[in-house]
């Protein structure tokens, strides 16, 4: 039996350096910024469709309330006021409340600002998974992380990383203890790179500066925002980030599985230290 202090040779090595930079899914196929419609038809399509579902004949008062379908009044209601009015006026013969159907609404249309103040991440090929910018956050290949706030003093810039994206891409439960890591990805030198640092690591400022010996862009001036980034982008994409198994040793998991040969799931190795571990190269993204 190999003992878990034993050192890995051959293909084990080879499955665990697999699984520990295994990291952000390119895909080759989707070409950054090629698409079919403009924003502009995009609208005038869609408009068409709000002015088609609102000229129905209503059947169902509680249809008024899918989801659709209130999406679609919100639109009306910023963009179609007229045939929002009418179709208010419409709803009254067919024992709709108006004003309840003015209050769901309005927060419907709440709720789209909040959505477009928080777009979705664009990076190209790069899935992210349908991981959305914090409200007020900038994330881009070009420009980094960053975002402008307004002051007495007129708009100031606030950097978090000024050369490139970073991204939290997962969280990694420790088989043993339960101990949570982030491994957070940043791109550089045309390279997505990785790393996997405790939780109080990432979230404290003196902590996050140690990662700039990895190569990641962060200074004693940028560190504060980076946190405070960090914290928020977790926040905002808890759905979005995948919760992964991880170990950080090679022998009998709970007397049923051997890693890193016979396990039922993926299981991320990461270094038994307490500090960062950077991978290698995840994907090469043109940009």
């Amino acid at each position: 039996m190999i003992n878990d202090e034993q050192q890995v040779s051959g293909q084990a090595a080879e499955e665990l350096e697999h699984v520990h930079t295994d990291g952000l899914e390119i895909n080759p196929t989707e070409a950054p910024g090629t698409q079919p419609e403009t924003d502009a038809v995009r609208r005038e399509l869609y408009e068409l469709e709000v002015r088609a579902l609102l000229a129905q004949k209503i059947t169902d008062a509680a249809a008024v309330y899918a989801p659709e379908f209130q999406d679609a009044l919100a639109h009306a209601k910023v963009h179609l006021p007229a045939e929002y009015a009418l179709f208010k006026e419409n709803a009254k013969g067919k024992k709709i409340s108006t004003r309840d159907l003015e209050k769901a609404v309005t927060h419907r249309v709440k709720k789209s600002r909040r959505d477009a103040d928080e777009p979705t991440i664009d990076l190209g090929r790069t899935d992210l998974n349908g991981a959305v910018a914090p409200r007020g956050w900038t994330v881009s290949l070009d420009h980094g992380v960053r975002k402008v706030v307004s002051t007495r003093e007129g708009e100031q810039e606030i950097l978090a990383c000024p050369d490139g994206p970073v991204l939290i891409t997962a969280r990694l439960e420790n088989v043993d203890n339960g101990m949570e890591r982030l491994e957070l990805s940043f791109f550089k030198d045309g390279t997505w790179k990785k790393l996997i640092g405790a939780r109080t690591q990432v979230y404290n400022r003196a902590g996050v500066i140690a990662f700039g010996d990895h190569g990641l862009h962060v200074t004693s001036e940028t560190a504060r925002n980076l946190v405070q980034y960090l914290s928020e982008y977790e926040t905002k994409n808890k759905k979005r980030i995948p919760l992964r198994k991880s170990i950080a040793r090679v022998g009998w998991i709970a007397d049923a599985e051997f890693f890193p040969y016979a396990t039922d799931e993926e299981i991320a190795f990461t270094l038994p230290s307490s500090s960062a571990a950077l991978s290698s190269m995840m994907g090469r993204v043109s940009s």
